[in-house]
């Protein structure tokens, strides 16, 4: 019983705690409208090529880019969240629910984990991965493929000497 209530205080103690930020950056504390300028640039910021979200497709960019200006248009000239309407708060929840969808998914660091069976054998194994590398191996992938096409279609034929084709390069 002393154990139980210990491990219940203490559980009490940690959820009270805030946190800035989780293990990779995002902020995650609560913040007030004035501060979600900074807030809506950092993300837009991270939504570029090699950052962390830099995975996130045109058209998907676009719409958090518009969720999070009607976002801003919400929270401008506001003191707190309580300054809102009941449909302006579902509103920027919506939005908001959008723009963590999008950005969970597309996000680098996030670990994807898969059971793969290895050719020849029936014990399926685990392989994990973060979601950049499985976009970087996919674009590297489909640039030795496109290469090799390439190579392909430039490669003229000029004959077969002993049995082999024979191209010129370029």
């Amino acid at each position: 019983m002393r154990s139980f209530l210990a491990f219940l205080l203490l559980s009490l103690f940690l959820a009270s705690q805030t946190h800035a930020a989780d293990e990779s950056g995002v902020p995650l504390k609560k913040i007030t409208p004035s501060e979600f300028p900074d807030l809506q640039k950092y993300l837009v910021d991270e939504m570029r090529p090699g950052q962390r979200f830099g995975y996130v497709k045109t058209y998907e960019r676009d719409a958090v880019s518009r969720d999070l200006a009607a976002m801003a248009e919400l929270l401008h000239g506001r003191q707190s969240l309580e300054d809102l309407s009941e449909d302006e708060r579902v509103a920027l929840i919506n939005a908001q629910g959008r723009i963590n969808g999008t950005l969970t998914r597309r996000d680098r660091d996030r670990l994807v984990c898969e059971k793969v069976t290895p050719l020849g054998s029936h014990r399926s194994q685990t392989y994990c991965e973060t979601y950049g590398q499985r976009m970087s191996k996919q674009y590297g992938d489909r640039k030795q493929w496109d290469d090799m096409q390439m190579e392909t279609l430039s490669c003229k034929e000029t004959g077969f000497q002993n049995s082999t084709m024979v191209c010129s390069g370029g």
